[in-house]
């Protein structure tokens, strides 16, 4: 089945990584708790660590934290 689109605006964001970091990301997937993909696996780790990041205060608040907090 599709999945519906995805309704929160998004801009493409090009890494290079190890296989290693792949391959940790692809084992996460396959629990399907962070994501289905290593790509969405890697968006959310990324996205919970800027939020630890904000709450730490070595980031001033932003609409991310914002979200978070509700």
């Amino acid at each position: 089945m599709a999945r519906s689109p995805n309704l929160v605006e998004t801009v493409k964001l090009h890494l290079s990584t190890t296989p290693q970091v792949i391959a940790a990301l692809d084992a996460l997937a396959r629990t399907g708790k962070f994501g289905k993909t290593h790509t969405e696996v890697g968006e959310e780790l990324l996205r919970a660590k800027l939020r630890e990041v904000e709450l730490e205060g070595w980031l001033n608040p932003t609409p991310l934290g914002a979200r978070a907090r509700r």
